[in-house]
């Protein structure tokens, strides 16, 4: 048990190793508005520190909750009385159909449960010259910061980056952010929602990672229970969550 709890933290030390964190410059003034659109539920053990780790690049921050049974909602209003019209509070109630196997197969039962249409809705929202896509496990760093802005004032209309895992694996490249009048709309695919752009676009890829998902943290509560695979740890927290 003690070894296996040391190269947890063995592994959470070469996450953080694996990026620039002390970077030095300051970042860049915008050339242009961004703002962040977050999608959540009963994310209340992160979304604050999420939050407070990207806020003062934006211009915005819209938070669509999808009916959160947890304390999430109190230390969102909680951030809205510190930041005011900095941060827009939506609702969406729709019952949403789990991204992953069988994603097809719960739209055919449940309609309403479009990942599409539930990001549609929210970043229909967004008002900023630039989106960019946040969710509550994300912890953006300096380093990130300063990329993202760099690449934003050269006025791409697409900026794809990775993540890192919180034990040092790191993400594939997605485009995180993007222009507002890019002509993008979300569609749902097999297993879960993508982006498509209905113009031709300039994409930049940056290539560190600018985030550290911490998501897998709030597995740690598990530790030691008999888990069948990723699908029966997402169920256990599922169960948690409601």
């Amino acid at each position: 048990m003690f070894k296996k709890i040391m190269n947890f933290f063995r592994l959470t030390k070469l996450s953080l190793s694996t990026i620039n964190l002390c970077i030095t410059n300051s970042i860049p003034v915008k050339k242009y508005s961004l703002g962040a659109v977050y999608r959540i539920k009963n994310a209340e053990s992160t979304i604050e520190l999420a939050i407070r780790s990207i806020i003062d690049i934006l211009d915005e921050v819209v938070i669509v909750d999808n009916a959160s049974s947890d304390n999430t909602k109190k230390i969102i209003l909680k951030l809205k009385s510190e930041y005011g019209e900095k941060i827009k509070i939506f609702q969406y109630e729709n019952e949403l159909c789990r991204a992953g196997v069988g994603y097809q197969e719960c739209l055919k039962k449940n309609k309403d449960g479009s990942l599409a249409d539930y990001y549609n809705f929210s970043f229909s929202k967004s008002t900023t010259d630039y989106i960019l896509k946040c969710d509550a496990n994300y912890i953006y760093t300096k380093a990130g910061k300063y990329s993202i802005v760099n690449a934003l004032n050269s006025g791409y209309d697409v900026i794809c980056f990775p993540g890192v895992e919180i034990f040092g694996h790191h993400h594939s490249y997605e485009p995180f952010l993007f222009k507002r009048d890019s002509k993008w709309i979300f569609i749902d695919d097999d297993m879960w929602e993508s982006i498509k752009f209905n113009k031709k676009v300039l994409t930049h890829h940056i290539i560190l990672p600018c985030f550290i998902h911490v998501k897998r943290l709030n597995y740690i509560k598990f530790y030691g229970e008999a888990i069948s695979g990723v699908e029966g740890l997402y169920a256990k927290c599922s169960k948690k969550n409601h």
